[in-house]
């Protein structure tokens, strides 16, 4: 499943564990 961070939208597997808190 996502991650919690990334849980704003849905994110491909790649960028899942990436923080909520983009660049």
């Amino acid at each position: 499943m996502r991650s919690p961070g990334s849980n704003r939208q849905s994110m491909p597997a790649g960028q899942a564990q990436k923080p909520d808190r983009e660049p």
